[in-house]
């Protein structure tokens, strides 16, 4: 397949009726889903039994993307490697792998589903984008040398539309080396690039900052543990959070209250009631036990004195917990809590209220949804990871 043919006029106008007609349908099936009782949002209910695996291990999931015949694109960060898994069969082969040329990676971030069966993966060492079909590379594009890649990271594509994100207002902590990273931003700008497709990759049309939102910088401090020194950062740092979901509606989750605020294709907002209030006091046992989770490797733990300050209680959630689910919500890992038997996830709609809640064991985590499915990956007591496909509850 060429890159010509796979956006050619005929085939955006048909993806971009479907995508009108989508929208609506989201509407439909969310007002009926906020008919979800008090009683049951309460009881956060588990998952459905998974009816599909993938066979082979993986070592650093980063994301799922589901293609139209049931199979999935899934990429591993550590590996640099993305595979092509079948649920049916629990087979999984590798479709690009690391290096410099066509199609490969010097990183791997999460899969950004486009039109179709068209998905981008971001390069940001090497600054460009692999563009697949189906299954396959087809294309490498470089960035749009207008937009600093690395310092934003893209959480989506809708209609022609990106969202990014970048980190603004970097703090400087005392005795800690400084560099302008996301984990010393302590605001964070949103924007949408609209861009246009051709031979030579996407560039850039235009840009629209959206909002401006909390970063994660709380401070930094610097440990020694042998002959390592660790650049630290608190485990319970947070920033708020950004999903872009196909349809063109964005998704912002707030820290203070806690709450979704959704704004939509036409950029006017619907903001959300809070969700709930302070969450449970940050003791020195949960601190212990955070730092431990934090850093399981690293021997002796840190100390408490050596980390940057503690927040006085548990936020709503911690970074990278807010994706895209099916019928027009956003699900939200809540914060890890030592105390807690169980991983629980907010989904919220586009009213902004609560709908539902689902559990999982702690050792599980939502990656990703499909049209009628959640994508689960399991860690076990050696870090290897699988992924499970459950049906949409």
């Amino acid at each position: 397949m060429s890159t010509c043919n796979s956006f050619a006029p005929r085939r955006w106008a048909r993806w971009l009726s479907a995508c009108v007609i989508v929208g609506c349908r989201v509407l439909i099936l969310e007002g009926a889903a906020t008919r979800t009782t008090t009683a049951q949002i309460d009881r956060p209910r588990p998952l459905k039994p998974a009816d599909g695996w993938l066979q082979e291990p993986l070592t650093a999931i980063g994301g799922v993307r589901e293609l139209s015949d049931g199979t999935v694109l899934v990429s591993d960060r550590q590996d640099l490697v993305v595979f092509l898994g079948d649920f049916r069969s629990h087979a999984i082969r590798r479709v690009a792998g690391a290096g410099e040329g066509p199609g490969e990676f010097r990183s791997v971030e999460k899969p950004i589903a486009m039109g179709g069966d068209s998905t981008l993966f971001a390069d940001r060492q090497l600054l460009r984008w692999v563009l697949f079909d189906g299954g396959r590379p087809v294309a490498t594009w470089k960035q749009d040398p207008s937009v600093n890649m690395r310092a934003q990271e893209t959480v989506g594509w809708a209609l022609g539309r990106t969202a990014t994100v970048q980190g603004v207002s970097h703090r400087r902590s005392v005795g800690v080396p400084f560099a302008r990273s996301r984990s010393n931003a302590e605001s964070l700008m949103v924007l949408i690039h609209e861009w246009t497709v051709g031979r030579g990759g996407l560039r850039r049309v235009r840009s629209d900052t959206v909002e401006r939102i909390i970063g994660r910088a709380q401070g930094q401090t610097v440990a020694r543990r042998g002959d390592l020194l660790y650049q630290l950062e608190n485990p319970l740092a947070v920033e708020e959070q950004v999903v872009y979901f196909r349809d063109g509606w964005l998704a912002l989750v707030r820290l203070a209250p806690y709450r979704v605020d959704w704004r939509a294709p036409d950029g006017s907002w619907r903001r959300g009631a809070p969700i709930e209030g302070v969450g449970p006091p940050v003791d020195a046992t949960m601190q212990r036990a955070l730092v431990a989770w934090q850093w399981p490797q690293v021997t002796p733990l840190f100390g408490n004195n050596e980390l940057p300050p503690w927040p006085r209680f548990l936020p709503p959630f911690l970074n990278d917990a807010a994706i895209a689910a099916p019928r027009g919500m956003v699900a939200i890992r809540r914060a890890y809590n030592p105390t807690a038997p169980a991983t629980v996830y907010d989904l919220v709609g586009r009213t902004g209220k609560l709908v539902d809640r689902i559990t999982l064991p702690v050792t599980e985590r939502i990656l990703g949804f499909g049209g009628n499915s959640v994508f689960v990956v399991g860690s076990d007591q050696d870090d290897v990871q699988r992924l499970y496909r459950h049906p949409w509850p």
